[in-house]
Formats: structure tokens, sequence, C-alpha cells
């Protein structure tokens, strides 16, 4: 698998575009993610699993792939609320390796099946807007210094990164492909 495949997380991290609020950041999310239910509305059942959006995955495996990062995020945004120290739950996270995450990742997920993959693609998603508009302290959701364990960023630039720029990012991808 190519390097260029897994370009995405690192072009997605440094694309971000400031937002100021939490409301901005709750209606980013949803936004971006009717955006990316409606291509995927467009997709037929059978191609769902048809490999080649990007490289070798199919819809059914970039769905898992956002999936799998939005679940990471909420893992982080849980243990900011209890005071702990957050972290995506990668060995050596600050270390960027995007790449072989995202291998593995792909490898876990492959097989499962599609309805099961949609169930949590949704879930996982609702499950972040939760724990946004649950954040108690907006000021602390936007500190780029208060948690050093996600090396400069804050939480709130984890969930855009994860949540809309990754949505939007895999949308455009989806697009091209059914343009195909």
């Amino acid at each position: 698998m190519s390097v260029a495949r897994f370009l995405c997380c690192v072009v997605r991290a440094q694309a971000m575009s400031e937002i100021k609020t939490k409301q901005e950041l709750i209606e980013r999310l949803k936004t971006s993610r009717v955006a990316l239910e409606m291509v995927i509305a467009k997709v037929p059942a059978e191609r769902m699993i048809e490999l080649g959006v990007v490289e070798g995955w199919s819809v059914k495996d970039m769905l898992a792939h956002i999936t799998v990062w939005l679940s990471r995020t909420i893992t982080v945004m849980f243990q900011a609320e209890r005071g702990q120290r957050p972290s995506l739950g990668i060995v050596n996270d600050s270390a960027n390796d995007w790449t072989t995450v995202n291998v593995k990742d792909y490898a876990e997920q492959k097989d499962r099946e599609l309805k099961r993959v949609l169930d949590d693609f949704r879930g996982a998603h609702a499950q972040l807007i939760k724990r946004v508009e649950a954040s108690p302290n907006e000021a602390t959701l936007f500190d780029k210094k208060r948690y050093p364990s996600l090396n400069g960023d804050s939480l709130a630039d984890l969930v855009q990164g994860n949540g809309d720029e990754h949505d939007n990012e895999h949308r455009l991808q989806i697009e091209a492909w059914l343009g195909r």
C-alpha cells in the first residue's frame, strides 16, 4: 500500500481552518456529515464494497476508516472530561506515523459487514456531537496549551480534523470515483 493513499490525515491536519466557538464546531460537523451522507446515498449498495475509490479501498472501507478515527476522538474527549491525559491510543502517537496506523486499521476493519460499518459510522458521529455539546468549558475545548499530549492541538482541532475535515476529504474522493 502506498504512502500517497494515507497522506489524507496529514494533509487534512494542515488544512484545518480556525473555528472559534463550540456551536460553530457542531454546525461544521453536521454540515459536512450531511454532504457526505448525500454522496453515500448516490452509491448503489452493490458498489459500496467495490475496491478502487482510493487504490484498494472501497466506500465501505473509507467509512470504517472515518469511524475508527471518530472513535479515537471520542475517547480523547472522554479522557479530557475525566481529567486524564488525552491520547489517541496509538503506540507512539506523537510520531504521526499515520500510514502504519491506517494500514493496521484497514486490516482490522476490511471484513466487517456493510450494515455494521454504516451503523457504527452514523453512531460514532452522533456520539462525537454529544461529546462536543457536553463539553462544559468552551475555553478548554479551544485551548491549544491545555493538553500537551495533543502536540499543540486543542480538543477542537482534533474534533475538526477527524470530523468535518475528514468527512469532506473522503466525500471528495468518493465523488471523484463516482464520476469516473
